[in-house]
């Protein structure tokens, strides 16, 4: 299943696909394979397709693979910076809130703060994220 992730013959809807249904199958396992295979697609997908809207279960698979990790997930935060499209903010938002959910975490919460303030379109998905960390 993980090579239908980084095959770009398929339509970014089967990849997408796969990258929830290996996210939601490895819950909190912190997966490096999966992780790794999601970073990568998502640095060699056009920019056309990083647009469309199922570009956001690749975020919504990798955030799954390290719910309740907490600091377990700074790796694939650093090989996201590679991804040079503006959905890496909204992955970024999802893998942190996922990895501290329910933990309460001042330094994330003020974090995630921060990014509630900015004016961009993934400021909503802080939002979120801070109900998921305050959650317990």
């Amino acid at each position: 299943m993980i090579s239908k992730i980084v095959d770009t013959n398929l339509s970014l809807k089967e990849s997408a696909y796969a990258a929830l249904a290996l996210g939601l199958s490895f819950v909190g396992q912190c997966n490096g394979d999966v992780a790794e295979a999601i970073v990568q697609t998502m640095m060699e997908r056009e920019e056309a397709q990083l647009n469309e809207h199922f570009a956001k279960y690749f975020g919504v698979g990798l955030a799954l693979l390290f719910m309740g990790q907490q600091n377990k997930c700074e790796a694939t935060l650093e090989a996201l910076q590679l991804v040079e499209h503006p959905i890496r903010k909204f992955v970024d938002v999802m893998v942190i809130s996922s990895a501290y959910a329910g933990t309460g975490n001042v330094l994330k919460v003020q974090d995630l703060m921060h990014e509630c303030l900015s004016e961009d379109k993934y400021s909503e998905t802080a939002i979120l994220g801070l109900a998921l960390l305050a959650s317990s």
